[in-house]
């Protein structure tokens, strides 16, 4: 594992995991895709002792996921450093999801920053940590684009431990057309090496992150190796592609062994459990065990990083060799799936968080045979429902500042009681970190409380008054010199500088609603006062202005995307609404409708309807394709290589059929062993599967032909 050295640069420390998108060939702003610019990896040591985790990043960036472990709720915050050098406000980080100690979470920035600080609550222990950076959010929702394995087997019992032995989510993906596998492909996960926590709990946590953090709809993989060599089965099998190599996921299996392998090997059962898997695969679908069929994801063109990790990587060569003859039978009972859990207290379902199962109130979880998996934050609260009926997020108002837009101190509306944020659009902006504690006003103009001068000074003036700058508001003080000193405690509180003498006083502007703070009662609660009677109505979490709660900021129609136009900003932009803040998700060269950008118009084929070589149209390099009305196939393989033609010409593999046009064994071709092929002016084309009998080669000048 990576160990700390000053300032980390993240622009070569990407992995392999989650770093892809559902649809192969849209390309993102970066060489990552969705503008990935790197990933930092940290384990225990290098957190050790570390009061802050600085990152210096290789390029700007504007999102951030995390992956981490730590011994309690780290309550993380952030800030970051633009290209001018100015750091941001501490903010806090989002935690997407969470079970026992691993957790993910998100940044999203509103404008692109070059470095990052990351800091922890005060004990708490941090055991791991990713960071994936992009310069652009990932999609709000899975891609269509994926392609369908057929007949992924999972071999002999116990060989594969199924989905529901990892308790996994239902998937999102879509279906699409079967593609016959024909590549492998191996990765890692950067997850720990000598990992504490079960491989069925960081499965959760992958899946969780790739679809809750990236967009995806499932996990990336088809198959994942622990490091006692156990098989788990990734994405359902016979339904849906994978999400692992960027822009080369049609028919490749993705395999991806639990651990980082940079600097360290993997354990000798986890390469035996790779090489199960590769001759598992072999079995199902004839796979060939070679380099050119099963690669590691740094091998293919476009690759961003060193996935799988050196120490795995140097030793796939050994692995592919071993597999035709490594036993299948599962080592030891196979791999064991979480050990059964008590019923849910109050049947399977949404279930509001139990503080006293460590769980959060004000978040939503799914319940299912005892065993609790954070579904949502809710950022108005979570509701009990009585009568057996699920629970749910309280619906949440329609973003506005409470007060008018300006500035408020965070523990007045939800947020980080320590910062002052400027209220504008319904959308909180951290503004300033307050030393000495943030001060409310009543209003739109909360403050930083200042330091305590050397000559100090009593804000309202010496003499009695209601408790201020951090005394407790319903008691009598002196201030003399800057010094508060309590003159006489409060039965019914204190107002305008002198103790209530009942509960019961006039309504100071009439009968109406008062926040306590501002009539001598409890503070951040509302108050209905008739007749000089006040009443408790509610308490307000998020504290009280002007007589009512504050509402959470929020999206107006939740967390989504939305056009410019609809929500008051640029209408040719589109932009993602998360907890109340918004960010721009892309710049709609076609216009922005219906909360996305607009199509192009239909696509063409650069010289016309005909035939082109990939590597010109963004396509493997060594295929030939045929375009049709902007629509690309695949018409031939080109094992010599494809050669681009003048512009009115159409493309065509190059070099000539050996003997002239007719049909060759697939093996003397560089094509496979078992099938064989017509060639016809340089072009290969399957003309029959051999199956096990294999290709005969003839003499030159006879056409070959199956066994």
């Amino acid at each position: 594992m990576r160990r700390w050295v000053g300032l980390l640069l993240v622009a070569g420390l990407l992995a392999c995991a989650d770093a892809d998108d559902e649809q192969a060939g849209d390309a993102g702003a970066g060489a990552g895709g969705h503008g990935v610019t790197g990933i930092v990896v940290l384990d225990g040591a290098a957190l050790a002792g570390r009061a802050a985790v600085p990152v210096e990043a290789g390029a700007p960036f504007r999102f951030v996921g995390l992956r981490f472990d730590a011994d309690a709720n780290p309550r993380l915050e952030a800030r970051t450093r633009d290209a001018a050098g100015a750091w941001s406000p501490w903010r806090m980080v989002t935690v997407t999801w969470s079970e026992g100690p691993a957790y993910n979470g998100l940044l999203a920035l509103e404008s692109a920053a070059e470095a990052l600080e990351l800091r922890p609550a005060a004990g708490v222990t941090l055991g791991f940590l990713a960071l994936d950076l992009r310069s652009t959010p990932p999609p709000a929702t899975p891609s269509t684009g994926a392609t369908a394995v057929r007949g992924f087997a999972l071999g002999p019992p116990g060989l594969v431990a199924d989905r529901a032995a990892w308790g996994a989510r239902a998937d999102r993906c879509t279906d699409a057309p079967a593609l016959e596998p024909r590549f492998v492909t191996v990765h890692h996960t950067v997850t720990p090496n000598a990992d504490p926590v079960d491989p069925a709990l960081r499965l959760r946590q992958l899946q969780a992150y790739h679809v809750d953090v990236n967009g995806g709809c499932d996990l990336p993989y088809h198959l994942v190796v622990d490091a006692e060599g156990g098989l788990w089965q990734g994405r359902p099998d016979e339904r849906r592609g994978g999400a692992h190599t960027f822009g080369h996921d049609a028919d490749n299996v993705g395999v991806a062994l639990l651990g980082d392998f940079d600097a360290a090997a993997p354990s000798p059962a986890a390469l035996d459990g790779l090489a199960r898997a590769l001759r598992l695969l072999h079995e199902a679908h004839g796979l060939p065990l070679d380099a050119e069929h099963v690669r590691a994801h740094r091998d293919w063109p476009g690759a961003f990083g060193a996935c799988p990790g050196a120490e795995l990587d140097a030793r796939l060569g050994d692995v592919i060799a071993a597999a035709p003859t490594v036993d299948l039978d599962p080592p030891g009972d196979g791999p064991d799936g979480p050990p059964p859990l008590p019923p849910c207290p109050d049947g399977d379902g949404p279930t509001c968080g139990d503080p006293a199962l460590g769980l959060s109130p004000t978040d939503l979880y799914d319940c299912l045979a005892g065993e609790f998996r954070f579904a949502a934050p809710c950022e108005a609260g979570c509701e009990v429902v009585p009568d057996g009926a699920p629970d749910a997020c309280r619906m949440r108002a329609p973003a506005e500042c409470p007060a008018g837009e300006g500035t408020y101190c965070g523990g007045g509306v939800g947020l980080d009681a320590a910062t002052l944020y400027t209220c504008a659009g319904g959308v909180f902006t951290p503004d300033e970190v307050c030393a000495e504690g943030c001060r409310p006003a009543g209003g739109a103009a909360d403050a930083c409380l200042e330091p305590i001068p050397e000559a100090p000074a009593c804000p309202d003036g010496e003499g009695l008054g209601c408790g201020a700058a951090g005394q407790d508001r319903t008691n009598v003080y002196r201030c003399e010199g800057g010094r508060y000193t309590r003159e006489q405690i409060c039965e019914f509180g204190c107002l305008r500088g002198a103790c209530n003498p009942s509960p019961q006083m006039f309504c100071p502007d009439g009968d109406g609603r008062y926040c306590g703070q501002d009539v001598g009662r409890e503070a951040d609660s509302v108050f209905d006062c008739a007749g000089g009677v006040f009443t408790p109505v509610e308490a307000c979490p998020r504290g009280c202005r002007a007589g009512a709660c504050v509402p959470p900021p929020s999206c107006p129609d939740g967390d989504r995307d939305y056009c410019g136009g609809e929500v008051g900003r640029d209408a040719a932009v589109l932009y993602r609404c998360l907890a109340g803040a918004f960010m721009e998700v892309e710049r709609c060269a076609h216009g922005c409708a219906e909360r996305r950008c607009s199509a192009p118009p239909p696509p063409s084929c650069p010289n016309g309807n005909g035939l082109y070589c990939g590597g010109p149209v963004g396509r493997d390099a060594n295929t030939l394709y045929r375009c049709t009305d902007g629509d690309f196939t695949e018409d031939a393989r080109c094992p010599a290589g494809c050669s681009v033609m003048a512009a009115g010409v159409p493309d065509a593999c190059a070099g000539a059929c050996a003997s002239g046009n007719g049909l060759y064994c697939g093996g003397p071709v560089g094509l496979d062993q078992n099938r064989l092929y017509r060639c016809t002016n340089g072009a290969f084309r399957v003309e029959q599967d051999c199956g096990g009998a294999g290709c005969f080669t003839a003499p030159p000048g006879q056409p070959d032909r199956c066994n």
